[in-house]
Order: structure tokens, then C-alpha cells, then sequence
């Protein structure tokens, strides 16, 4: 079951990364705490985009232990936003990418030093 309620005493504070990850149709935006880092649909907060300077969020999980998250505004509750699955592939692509980042940013770094040289 789902609080709803303004304040629960087992909720963490998240952290909405400014990194989203696009994949066929849908735009996921990483929301991280303490316990790990979840993905979120990036349209629920087009809705709260009057608050988004203002709003803060955080993780609840059901008694099941399902992950999701309320969006504060204040101290009340204005939205709650589910978790995204996150599929063994999207992981692949994604350590597939970082490698490829790594492999670049290696090869910058190596060129402009030697431009100071």
C-alpha cells in the first residue's frame, strides 16, 4: 500500500540527477538516495514544472518493498511517481556507452596534454 500521507518516518531524501537517459520513445531521469539510484519517466514532472525549483522529493516503499516517489511541495505531498523497471539491456547499453565515454575522454585528455607540451 502506497502513503500518501504528508510524512513518513521511514522516507529518504532523493536527488533528481540533470542526466536523462532517452530510449526508443520514452525519457527516464535517474533519482538517487542513499539506498541506489532508480529511474523515473521524465513526463511525470512536466506537470510540476511551476515547482521544479522548489519541490523535493523522496523514496517510499511499500510494504512489499516496492520503491517509489513523493514530490513535496513544502511540506505537502502534491505528486507520487513510480519507479521505472530497469531492464538487463538498458544496463548493457549503458555500460556499453560509459566504456565508449571512457575511451573518449581518454583520448582528449591525452591530446591536450600533449598540445602543452
Amino acid at each position: 500500500m502506497y502513503n500518501l500521507n504528508d510524512t513518513d518516518e521511514n522516507e529518504l531524501r532523493a536527488e533528481r540527477k540533470s542526466l536523462t537517459v532517452g530510449r526508443f520513445s520514452a525519457i527516464a531521469r535517474p533519482i538517487v538516495t542513499s539506498n541506489g539510484t532508480s529511474l523515473v519517466n521524465e513526463a511525470n514532472f512536466k506537470p510540476l514544472d511551476d515547482i521544479a525549483d522548489t519541490m523535493e522529493i523522496y523514496e517510499r516503499r511499500t510494504d512489499g518493498g516496492q520503491r517509489y516517489f513523493v514530490v513535496k511541495y513544502g511540506m505537502l505531498v502534491v505528486a507520487v511517481i513510480m519507479a521505472l523497471e530497469i531492464q538487463k539491456e538498458l544496463v548493457s547499453e549503458l555500460e556499453d556507452l560509459a566504456a565508449c565515454c571512457r575511451v573518449v575522454y581518454a583520448y582528449q585528455n591525452k591530446e591536450m596534454k600533449q598540445s602543452y607540451e
